[in-house]
């Protein structure tokens, strides 16, 4: 059981080291610009499941502490954790897609 809860924790922290070099990119406005909206859509969507995810997390933890039981927040979120991780693979992707696409641009 420990062992799945460390390589979850590692997981976790590339993710969100990836979120937040992505989103350095975009502050930076290095990626094609006709990509550059759909990959703030996606970082917007895996911020905000994010914070949800963690609030559920903070929330079970403070329910259980009082005594009472809510399989709901624990559900949501399981669920916000998934949206971030298929959100941030899909803002990776797009942000290497738009790379491509800039990098075959410029002329050598």
């Amino acid at each position: 059981m420990f062992y799945i809860f460390q390589a979850t924790a590692v997981i976790g922290v590339i993710l969100v080291g990836v979120w937040i070099y992505l989103a350095w990119m975009v502050w930076k406005k290095k990626t094609v610009s006709r990509y550059l909206k759909a990959l703030k859509t996606f970082l917007l969507v895996a911020g905000i499941s994010f914070v949800v995810f963690n609030a559920c997390v903070i929330l079970q933890i403070v329910l259980d502490l009082i005594g009472k039981e809510e399989p709901v927040s624990f559900f949501i979120a399981l669920v916000g954790l998934r949206v971030f991780i298929v959100a941030t693979i899909v803002g990776l992707v797009i942000f290497l897609i738009g790379r491509l696409k800039q990098a075959k641009r410029i002329p050598k």
